[in-house]
Formats: structure tokens, C-alpha cells, sequence
């Protein structure tokens, strides 16, 4: 599990599901840094995130010409990961738990995203008349 610290002045924190792989590179860079166990393995600002972003998006909007990617944000995202989770069958208020919200009408009103082709089509086989 990853810890994601809520806010620097608060002690409240959330911990989500990372995969294996990702898991095994943070111990390595903490190992590797020898830092205090508190620190953050990676302390970057919004400015900083949101660069990566951008860089990242022209690079997707280069390789694919598809224009949609000059629109993608943070929220984007967030409700991708979600939309995810959910299309895995992972319960709702888990994957609220997992990023975050607060109640489940927020996701819902916020970050849910259409499911895949695959998860529409696992759900209508649950209704024998479709």
C-alpha cells in the first residue's frame, strides 16, 4: 500500500494499492537514498506535476494525433484510475477509500468515468433480456 499524505499540515493520510513492481522501486530509491523512513520518496510541487503532465500529453498528442490529449488534467486522471477500479468489479466505497473521497456522491457527481466495453458487456450478461 501507498501512503498519500491529505495535506502537510494535517497527520491524515490514505494508503492505496500500488502495483508489485512499483512497490519494489520505491523501497530501492529509499534504500538507495538512505533518508529518514518519514521522508517522502517523492516531494515534487504542482508546478512540477503539472509540467510532467504537459510534457507527457505533448509527447501522447505527437505519437497518436489524436487532439483529445491537449485536454487531460489531474482529475482526468484520477477518474481513469477510478473508472478502472470499478470496471475490475472493485467495490465503490473501497475505491472511494482508496483515492480519497469523502463520500460516495462526490465520486459518483466527479470522477466516475464510462466503464470499458468489457465491463459493459460483463454487466449485460447479468440481465438475461439484453
Amino acid at each position: 500500500m501507498l501512503r498519500v499524505w491529505k495535506s502537510a499540515k494535517t497527520n491524515h493520510y490514505r494508503e492505496t494499492p500500488i502495483p508489485p513492481t512499483l512497490a519494489t522501486t520505491i523501497r530501492t530509491v529509499g534504500d538507495v537514498r538512505n533518508a529518514p523512513a518519514d521522508e517522502p520518496v517523492v516531494g515534487v510541487s504542482t508546478r512540477t506535476l503539472r509540467r510532467w503532465m504537459a510534457r507527457a500529453t505533448d509527447d501522447l498528442l505527437d505519437v497518436t494525433d489524436e487532439p483529445g490529449w491537449e485536454f487531460v488534467g489531474f482529475h482526468d486522471l484520477r477518474r481513469t484510475w477510478a473508472t478502472s477500479l470499478r470496471s475490475a468489479d472493485v467495490d465503490a466505497m473501497v475505491v472511494c477509500d482508496w483515492g480519497g473521497w469523502d463520500d460516495l456522491d462526490t465520486f459518483l457527481d466527479h470522477y466516475r468515468g464510462t466503464h470499458s466495453p468489457e465491463a459493459q458487456r460483463r454487466e449485460r450478461e447479468k440481465v438475461s433480456w439484453l
